[in-house]
């Protein structure tokens, strides 16, 4: 199984706390050069080392703004794809859109290519935080944006929400859920608004101009959000994602199980499994530079072939993520021994942060907050329960 991640850098303003590869200068000219780079690099599957046998399982065309791209640009991608490529029976597309690109004419469309899940960018449903998040839409664009691809036919939708901002009580995030959960999507993410080095919100937190909710605060919303959802028939499979049952994303499931997927465009990683040999690999970070490279059918990138020790930091880092947890013999049989003192380490936290049941490594709760911690004693050559 392959999933395959398509990248489109192209936005028309850079949000405040991004710190992906986006290009907010662009034409319809250079949309088209990319996408010839994209297709180029796709015919150039082989010098990446992978197969026809490959099967996609998953497609997620991300950005940027992929919803800003011609149903005619997505069409030629997911067509050089299956020109190389079987496609699973039960495979999953996804589209990235926000809210305020979906009208009827796009939503239509994007259901006639295949594309049958949206994850849309909606961050808060709250006018006056999208504002400081620096979005161009409104709370009324995401009931509306909603109303649409419901007519278009889309029976899985995501949406992201972002909490921890600025000035956001644990009732304001509770009230936010509440107004997501109103709009019936089948999975929601709730991710942490994190502050990444060289964002514009970096520089307001360093100069004392922006404060973020305490850590105790935080907590309360990452535990009280997962009750909520629970009680509202959402199942919390991943820290940061809930899903009604049968909807979990297939593509997300496969970078948090170790499984191989490419990642096609400018700064896009890939992960592989290929002849015994484990690497990750990515493309270079300059949209110029990735071109050219394509152009010239000379694929230019960065790559690293994973030791034992970096290989399980990964899987443990992804795998405590999930609600199932982490089948620890199915992966050593997959990828070989666990480190012991790795071992050693979760041996002493499951009295304590972890829980080792029917086969399954699992992160107890209540500590769901604290998980980066729970990770460091893990990694950390001897810890001690705390």
């Amino acid at each position: 199984m392959l999933g395959v991640y398509v990248h489109f850098p192209f936005c028309h303003r850079l949000c405040p706390f991004c710190d992906f590869y986006v290009q907010t200068k662009f034409d319809q000219s250079l949309i088209d050069q990319y996408t010839q780079a994209l297709i180029q690099e796709i015919h150039l599957y082989q010098e990446y080392g992978w197969k026809k046998e490959n099967e996609i399982t998953s497609i997620y065309f991300g950005g940027g703004t992929p919803s800003l791209i011609s149903p005619f640009h997505l069409d030629t991608v997911l067509r050089r794809l299956q020109k190389y490529f079987p496609f699973s029976d039960f495979f999953e597309i996804t589209l990235e859109s926000n809210p305020e690109d979906v009208h009827v004419d796009r939503a239509q469309s994007w259901k006639r290519l295949g594309i049958n899940r949206i994850s849309l960018g909606v961050q808060s449903i709250d006018d006056k935080q999208l504002k400081k998040l620096g979005r161009s839409h409104k709370s009324k664009d995401v009931y509306e944006s909603m109303r649409i691809l419901r007519k278009a036919g889309f029976e899985n939708i995501s949406m992201d929400l972002l909490f921890a901002l600025e000035d956001q009580s644990l009732q304001d995030w509770k009230t936010t859920l509440d107004r997501a959960i109103s709009c019936s999507p089948e999975h929601i993410s709730c991710y942490q608004l994190t502050i990444e080095e060289n964002t514009h919100f970096d520089k307001l937190v360093e100069e004392g101009r922006m404060k973020l909710p305490i850590d105790d605060v935080v907590a309360d919303m990452i535990l009280r959000g997962r009750e909520q959802l629970i009680l509202s028939g959402y199942r919390p499979y991943e820290i940061s994602n809930a899903a009604r049952k049968g909807f979990e994303s297939t593509h997300n499931l496969g970078y948090w199980k170790g499984h191989p997927y490419w990642g096609i465009g400018v700064s896009a990683h890939s992960f592989q499994l290929n002849n015994g040999r484990i690497r990750r690999f990515q493309n270079p970070k300059n949209l110029v530079s990735y071109v050219q490279s394509m152009t010239h059918s000379k694929p230019d990138y960065i790559c690293e072939d994973l030791s034992p020790k970096t290989l399980w930091e990964d899987l443990l880092l992804t795998g405590l993520r999930l609600e199932e947890g982490i089948d620890i013999k199915y992966y050593e049989k997959k990828f070989g021994p666990a480190p012991k003192s790795f071992l050693d380490n979760i041996e002493t936290l499951c009295q304590s942060h972890l829980v080792y049941k029917q086969g399954n490594l699992t992160l107890r709760t209540q500590h769901i907050p604290i998980l980066n911690e729970v990770l460091h004693r893990i990694f950390t050559p001897s810890c001690e329960a705390a």
